[in-house]
């Protein structure tokens, strides 16, 4: 096995913190707007609709993609485990038993 699979697990989770961060930062953006929804100015009150309609539309895809970070997060954490138990296999048949040279 010449090649090797490998995570640096500490830019990964850097990295999965910062998506979620953002999506935090999405939902505060969106509450901040809820208050157009309250104007009664045309013809702002002709677009209410599809403004509430398009907040819905961004908390789905915000619901999905905090779905997708779990699942990041999950397969980072079961590559990372798996190259720790690789490593071990790796170490213990390095250093056992080896047969004498003839």
């Amino acid at each position: 096995m010449g090649s090797e699979v490998k995570i640096n697990i500490d830019v990964f989770r850097a990295n999965v913190d910062k998506l979620r961060s953002s999506l935090t930062g999405l939902e505060s953006k969106m509450n901040a707007n809820k208050a157009f929804s309250q104007t009664n100015i045309s013809p702002f009150t002709d677009d209410v609709e599809k403004f509430v309609e398009s907040l819905q539309l961004l908390k789905k895809y915000k619901q999905i993609i905090e779905v997708d970070v779990a699942i990041l997060e999950e397969t980072g954490e079961d590559m990372r485990e798996n190259d720790e138990q690789l490593a071990r296999q790796n170490v213990h048949s390095t250093t056992g038993s080896q047969p004498l040279p003839s």
